[in-house]
């Protein structure tokens, strides 16, 4: 898990943080924006696994795609 948590900080520092620079989000709020998508896409694949992995991988990255996303009236 801890693992998995580094990766994810090293992915959203390199995709999300331009992002958050693009729509220019307050340095004081992005360590807790980064948080809760971290946390948020863990959850999802904890869950996944207590199910023992009966659904496809297909479907929880569409799930995950699906909870990051913003409606694109937001954008």
């Amino acid at each position: 898990m801890l693992q998995l948590n580094q990766s994810y900080s090293q992915l959203f520092q390199h995709v999300l943080m331009p992002i958050l620079d693009c729509y220019q989000v307050p340095q004081e709020e992005r360590k807790y924006i980064m948080s809760f998508y971290i946390q948020g896409i863990i959850a999802i694949i904890t869950q996944w696994l207590k199910d023992d992995c009966k659904e496809g991988i297909e479907l929880v990255m569409q799930v995950i795609q699906r909870c990051i996303k913003q409606p694109k009236e937001n954008l």
